[in-house]
């Protein structure tokens, strides 16, 4: 063979495996590009979610905080309260929504205790056993402890 031709099917060679080289090189490429999206996507919904769920955290402390300030609850906060965390169900798990459901009922017994209260109707031993449960309900509020709950749900890994 001339000198020149061994030296085309070398040169032609190096191209050949370079052009073949290049496929799976652009497959890796987009293979990271795509992970490293999905990995931006996922984080832009894990922030999002927290947002969600920092409004609801918001809202029971606003909750619990205005039944501890007037020692009682009235219907526009209540319905509030429950408007202003409906969403709940759908980004917290069961625990949450026993959390919810317990500030809703009695949150309902405390107004509604506080409405009976009002009466002169009761009896004496009947309007001591409205101002205990009464009692009794704002010291669940004063004690529950919902940023146990929420900490499970807060975290931005």
């Amino acid at each position: 063979m001339e000198p020149y031709l061994i030296q085309i099917i070398n040169e032609k060679s190096i191209f050949d495996y370079l052009q073949s080289a290049l496929v799976p090189l652009i497959a890796i490429v987009t293979v990271f590009i795509a992970y490293k999206q999905w990995k931006i996507e996922k984080i832009k919904l894990t922030h999002a979610v927290f947002e969600k769920r920092f409004k609801v955290y918001q809202q029971f402390q606003i909750y619990k905080s205005y039944i501890l300030q007037s020692g009682t609850c009235n219907i526009n906060n209540y319905e509030l309260f429950i408007s202003n965390t409906s969403e709940s169900i759908l980004i917290f798990g069961k625990d949450m929504i026993k959390l919810k459901r317990d500030f809703e009922e009695n949150g309902m017994e405390l107004w509604a205790t506080g409405k009976e209260l009002e009466s002169d109707k009761w009896t004496k031993d009947e309007k001591s056993t409205k101002i205990t449960r009464r009692l009794e309900l704002q010291k669940w509020f004063l004690y529950v402890d919902i940023n146990k709950v929420f900490l499970n749900y807060m975290k931005i890994n």
